[in-house]
């Protein structure tokens, strides 16, 4: 019981220090990046954003493929926790902190990749195993839709990010000052810990030119906090003599987004609640198609043999995932196209309930 107190207290800290490192460091420098290859907003969001967010569950699922075991269910039950808690609950939170008027043709051409994404993974995960041919359809369905945000910009009214990022950084630094004022121990370890951050990384406030260093510099941390959570929860799965997907599905998934929620917090907050949940919607098509699609891939195509993924806690989690995103969207339709507080609360409490079936679920009770 001692090993799994310690288990959970440095899986927090691990998140903690995860969620620094994108935040402050990792998708700054994805920002400054994208400016210096002019890449237009819908392009840079899907694309270099879409990664720093999901950057977390994308390596989970590396590490796992090359982890010693079959653990490769344990990084598809993270990318499939991680889009369920994307749409309900940072979506959910989003909309609670400030009302959006969405513009209606993004939002129904991501809905459409977004259920085709849905779609294409239930069909993989239906004989658990996946096949080359699928993980390449998977890869490609990605790039097509890149090409139809490409096509629809000029369908789309051009919305203005400019300073986003800029304005995140300093509130991100309001909230450093304030926590560093308190004298509770707990916020003074987290103190430290952002202490020992920036000795280590750049300021790229002060040194853009340091883009680079600063990507690669973070990605290395994330890869390795990532290898640390994988370690952790399987261990905590032996303790608790549970199925891995499950810790996988609520607890690293909860943890590897924890960078969504803060900056679709922060969005929000600016008026931009709208913008936070096309990037909550952006952010899942990119795990699904890509987060999956190129390590599945790569492992078949160097293994030379079709990939054991077991369906096993993940099928209930994909037929929400598409029944929620379906549920959105008539809930917009009803609404004109604006989500409000009654349905973030809502979408909060779906959540809560996918929790307590996922457990019940492990507990061979449902």
């Amino acid at each position: 019981m001692l090993f799994f107190i310690l288990y959970i207290l440095l899986i927090i800290i691990l998140f903690y220090i995860l969620a620094r490192v994108c935040t402050r460091y990792f998708v700054y420098s994805l920002e400054v990046l994208a400016k210096k290859l002019k890449l237009s907003q819908d392009i840079a969001g899907a694309t270099l954003m879409a990664f720093g967010g999901s950057a977390p569950e994308f390596l989970i699922v590396v590490i796992t493929l090359i982890h010693p075991g079959n653990h490769a269910n344990f990084g598809a039950g993270t990318i499939v926790g991680s889009a369920v808690f994307n749409i309900l609950v940072v979506v959910g939170v989003a909309a609670i902190i400030h009302t959006a008027n969405l513009s209606w043709k993004p939002v129904v051409r991501d809905v459409i990749f977004y259920v085709i994404a849905i779609i294409s993974l239930f069909l993989v995960f239906q004989d658990g195993m996946v096949k080359w041919f699928e993980a390449l359809s998977l890869f490609c369905l990605y790039f097509v839709y890149l090409f139809a945000l490409r096509t629809w910009q000029k369908f789309i009214p051009k919305k203005d990010k400019e300073m986003l990022l800029d304005e995140l950084s300093e509130d991100v630094e309001k909230g450093e000052n304030k926590m560093g004022k308190k004298k509770n121990i707990f916020f003074q370890i987290l103190s430290v810990l952002d202490s020992a951050l920036e000795k280590v990384f750049p300021d790229l406030g002060k040194q853009p030119k340091k883009c680079i260093h600063v990507f690669v510099q973070s990605l290395v941390f994330i890869g390795l906090l990532s290898w640390g959570m994988v370690e952790i929860a399987i261990q905590m799965s032996h303790i608790l003599n549970i199925p891995e997907a499950f810790i996988a599905l609520t607890i690293v998934a909860v943890g590897t987004s924890i960078p969504d929620i803060i900056a679709s917090s922060f969005m929000a907050k600016k008026g931009r609640g709208g913008m936070a949940i096309a990037d909550a919607l952006g952010s899942n098509i990119f795990d699904i198609l890509f987060g999956f699609g190129l390590p599945w891939l790569v492992y078949i195509l160097v293994t030379r043999q079709p990939l054991d993924v077991s369906s096993e806690n993940l099928h209930g989690s994909v037929i929400l995932l598409l029944a929620t995103v379906v549920m959105i969207f008539l809930l917009l339709l009803l609404r004109k196209f604006e989500i409000g507080r009654s349905v973030g609360y809502l979408l909060i409490t779906c959540y809560g309930a996918y929790i307590i079936y996922t457990v019940l679920e492990v507990l061979q009770i449902v």
